[in-house]
């Protein structure tokens, strides 16, 4: 409302059904957003911030790897992230406390001044949940399509499954990749990490019937498209 958006709430109501599909936490409350699946939506898929947020447990965990990302810097020996105290600006020099091992550190850490989200950040924000809601509300219209197509018939995803597994349990993304080849269906290296990153689990290297299946089922229920 505050920037004339145009998303219904239905629409909205879907993106969160739709980001909580992707990246199921325990902790997920239906209609609402966790920090984690905040950022989940509004990152890009292959950002650091998106990657640090994936494996967080609890929301509280979640902040503190968003704030390590933007006030401290990784030790080029060891790794482990380290920042200078706000008092200590002005020596940019650090010393890694597991391997001390000494580098320059341009990152101070953020002291107790919070700052709110400029008019432009707020903008872009907006459009970024807009352009989310559209794409959540055009899946599930496809989702529900696939499922008035198929009607009770349920082995033909079966089928689907097992030529994507070849008769295993599961499939991995070599077979994924074989199989989009195998249909003549070219994806970037970038897209088809995207695809995989929705069905596999968060670091599993396959993909189960169960979370095949669940990408591909309706949200709602079936009705009039």
């Amino acid at each position: 409302q505050d920037f004339n958006a145009h998303t219904s709430f239905g629409s909205l109501c879907t993106m969160v059904q739709e980001v909580q599909l992707r990246r199921r936490y325990e902790s997920s409350l239906p209609g609402r957003f966790s920090m984690r699946e905040f950022g989940v939506l509004i990152y890009p898929f292959d950002s650091k911030e998106y990657f640090a947020l994936r494996p967080c447990t609890s929301d509280d965990d979640a902040k503190s790897q968003l704030y390590l990302l933007q006030h401290s810097e990784p030790c080029p020996k060891c790794g482990i992230r380290v920042q200078r105290d706000f008092e200590a600006s002005a020596c940019p020099e650090v010393s890694c406390p597991k391997c001390r091992t000494s580098f320059r550190c341009v990152r101070v850490g953020a002291g107790h001044e919070i700052r709110g989200l400029s008019v432009q950040a707020r903008q872009q924000l907006c459009r970024v949940i807009s352009a989310a809601a559209q794409a959540a509300e055009e899946l599930e219209k496809d989702r529900l399509r696939l499922s008035q197509l198929l009607g009770h018939d349920a082995t033909v995803l079966s089928d689907v499954f097992s030529f994507l597994a070849q008769g295993r349990q599961s499939f991995t993304l070599p077979d994924l990749r074989r199989a989009l080849t195998h249909l003549q269906l070219r994806l970037s290296e970038r897209n088809l990490n995207l695809m995989w990153s929705r069905y596999a689990p968060y670091g599993s290297a396959t993909v189960g019937f169960r979370d095949f299946i669940r990408q591909l089922k309706p949200l709602t229920k079936a009705g009039p498209i």
